[in-house]
């Protein structure tokens, strides 16, 4: 028996596993039973019951699996990019929100980092996710997140800390 637990995932971390269902909505997928492990993907969703897993990652195009958590056995957070401060004045294009919203699903939205000089992108890491809320709430965290994040940038300067690493409780 593992000591895992659903909150100690995010979407795009990599589990390690015995054994998976295959998802309905690629019933034609191989099976992948526990003789034929162990295996490893990416995470994708998240149930009550289970973790869903693709080979590739999430958006990708690879057969949708179900994990049960006491299968899994192995995790591996998902790398994250450390961004560097600029050694000059910050431009108009760094000043922006720094945090933003992605609607996933109807009731699904995942807070996004975006990433100094780039476009936001399927990649910027996720700080948080949010199911069955109503996307106003979400809109609001983001505001309160991005005027914390502009305070901590006045006072220790650009990309130095991460508004989402502090709880504002």
């Amino acid at each position: 028996m593992n000591n895992y637990s659903f909150h100690q995932f995010n979407y795009n971390d990599t589990i390690i596993y015995r054994k998976a269902i295959v998802a309905a909505v690629n019933s034609n997928a191989k099976p992948q039973p526990e003789s034929g492990g162990p295996y490893r993907a990416k995470i994708v969703d998240f149930t009550g019951w289970s973790i869903g897993v693709r080979a590739d990652r999430f958006g990708g195009k690879k057969p949708l699996y179900y994990v049960r958590l006491e299968d899994i056995l192995g995790h591996e957070p998902e790398q994250r990019k450390i961004a560097t401060p600029a050694t000059v004045a910050p431009t108009m294009e760094e000043l922006r929100d720094r945090y933003y919203v992605q609607r996933v699903r109807e009731h699904v939205f995942f807070i996004r980092e975006a990433q100094p000089g780039q476009a936001q992108s399927n990649v910027d890491p996720i700080v948080r996710r949010f199911v069955y809320q109503a996307s106003a709430s979400v809109e609001a965290y983001v505001k309160e997140l991005n005027e914390g994040q502009r305070a901590l940038d006045a006072l220790h300067g650009l990309w130095k800390v991460r508004a989402a690493d502090i709880n504002f409780d």
